[in-house]
């Protein structure tokens, strides 16, 4: 259950601003990175969405609501509690949808005018994903990573920005994810290889204002 209960820092700390805000976190999990958020003044009511029942549960005790729902299937319109937020997370949930490009254009209109939706991707196009297709011929599915068997869509920098400007939404920031030695050989060269080292890409889009 480690992968339901992981605490985003990464991702909360570069995009989400202090204050008393309404936020979704979509895929929330156990619940634990909306508390976080509620405790350190970042939020002022947190509503999550959670396909596993067992997580689900045990975020209702951590978050203000939450909706326990394959969001695949999930009418977003039929909940009065789905609405005019500050902020939306998707951290690691896009890439496990059918039609992630369908349901992100009703997730950002459910965000209040100026409201940010902050996504977390992996980068298909990461040097040993490459490497091993290319060299090896494999495609090796595994329980977690880049290649997680869960996965039904892969995506790289320019098709994760595609992805937010699509649903209308106009990207503020795309930072990548990196760890080990591929990240200190990047920082070596400079960002050369910057979209090979990323093992994900963390986007912010920011929707219109009302006047815009």
């Amino acid at each position: 259950m480690s992968y339901y209960s992981k605490l985003r820092l990464d991702a909360l700390g570069q995009s989400v601003c202090k204050g008393p805000h309404h936020i979704l976190d979509v895929g929330c999990g156990e619940g634990i990175n909306g508390e976080y958020l509620k405790a350190h003044g970042f939020a002022k009511r947190v509503v999550g969405i959670e396909y596993v029942e067992s997580a689900a549960k045990i975020a209702t005790d951590r978050l203000d609501a939450v909706i326990c729902a394959d969001l695949n299937t999930l009418d977003l319109g039929n909940h009065a509690e789905l609405n005019n937020f500050d902020y939306i997370l998707c951290l690691d949930v896009l890439e496990h949808l059918v039609n992630p490009w369908e349901k992100l254009q009703g997730l950002t209109g459910l965000l209040a005018p100026g409201g940010k939706l902050v996504v977390s991707l992996p980068n298909v196009r990461n040097w040993r994903v490459l490497y091993e297709l290319a060299a090896r011929g494999q495609w090796a599915y595994s329980n977690a990573g880049i290649l997680d068997r869960t996965h039904l869509r892969f995506f790289t920098r320019e098709s994760s920005i595609e992805l937010l400007e699509q649903a209308g939404l106009k990207v503020t920031q795309c930072h990548p994810n990196m760890a080990g030695l591929s990240g200190q050989i990047n920082r070596l060269l400079f960002g050369a290889l910057t979209e090979l080292a990323a093992v994900q890409w963390l986007l912010v889009g920011q929707a219109a204002n009302e006047n815009s």
